[in-house]
C-alpha cells in the first residue's frame, strides 16, 4: 500500500454504476465490513499522526530519508494502488480471502468468486522479470526467479513450490515501498511484511521478507 496516487479519473465506469467515488465504494463495501479502520486513500488526523517516514537505500548500503516525502491526501483514487493502511488491516483482508470471502462476520465475496480470483487467467503466458526504468524507485523485479508464475484476477500465483516453502497455488503481490504479502490456500495461512523504503525490491528488504516467510514454513514443518 503506497502513498502515491495518479490523477483521479472522474466519471470512470465503476463510479457511473455506483454513483460513488472509488474510495467511498471501497470503504462501504470492503474496509468497513472487514473492520479495516486504518485504510483509505486519504488520511485522517489520527492516521497522519501514525504515519511512517519513507526511507531510501543509499549507495553505501545505509538508510537515508526520502526527501521530499511523497504527498499525502491528494484526493486521487484509482484501482491499481495508492491506499494508505496498516499491516493489521491488511491481515483482515487476507483472512477474508482465506475464508472464502467471509471476514469479520460479513460475507463480502462468494466462495466461487474467490476461487475464480485465485486461478490462472493468462493461459500459457508466465510472469517475467520487470526491468526497471528508474533504479532509484525500483530494481529489476521478479519474485522467485526460475519458479513459473501466472496471474489470477487479483494475485500472482506460484505454479510450483517456492524456495520459502510456500506451496504451489500460493497467492501474492507487493507495493512500491516494499510491502509484501502472501496467501496460502493449501495451509490456510497468510503473511504481511511492510516497510517504507525505496527502491522497490531492495535487496536486503526482500531477503528479509523471504526469511520471514521461510521461518514460518520451517517452524510449521518442524
Amino acid at each position: 500500500m503506497g502513498l502515491r496516487h495518479p490523477d483521479r479519473l472522474d466519471g470512470a465506469p465503476g463510479q457511473e454504476v455506483s454513483g460513488k467515488s472509488l474510495g467511498d465504494y471501497m470503504a462501504e463495501n470492503i474496509f468497513e465490513p472487514l473492520g479495516m479502520t486504518s485504510t483509505s486513500y486519504g488520511m485522517t488526523d489520527d492516521m497522519l499522526a501514525r504515519q511512517s517516514t519513507i526511507h531510501s537505500r543509499e549507495a553505501d548500503g545505509s538508510l537515508g530519508f526520502l526527501d521530499p516525502q511523497p504527498p499525502i491526501n491528494t484526493g486521487r483514487e484509482y484501482g491499481g494502488g495508492g491506499l494508505n493502511g496498516t499491516a493489521p488491516d491488511y491481515q483482515r483482508f487476507i483472512r477474508m480471502i482465506l475464508n472464502d470471502g467471509k471476514g469479520n462476520g460479513n460475507q463480502l465475496l462468494k466462495p466461487e468468486t474467490v476461487a475464480e480470483m485465485s486461478k490462472n487467467q493468462m493461459g500459457d503466458v508466465r510472469v517475467r522479470m520487470l526491468p526497471t526504468t528508474n533504479p532509484a524507485r525500483s530494481l529489476d523485479a521478479e519474485f522467485f526467479p526460475g519458479v513459473p508464475k501466472s496471474w489470477g484476477m487479483s494475485f500472482m500465483i506460484n505454479e510450483e513450490e517456492a524456495p520459502t516453502g510456500r506451496p504451489a497455488g500460493g497467492l501474492a503481490w507487493a507495493g512500491l515501498y516494499n510491502t509484501f504479502f502472501w496467501i496460502d490456500p493449501v495451509n490456510k495461512v497468510g503473511g504481511v511484511f511492510m516497510s517504507q523504503l525505496l527502491p522497490f525490491v531492495d535487496t536486503k528488504t526482500i531477503q528479509a521478507f523471504y526469511d520471514f516467510e521461510s521461518a514460518y514454513y520451517g517452524a510449521a514443518s518442524a
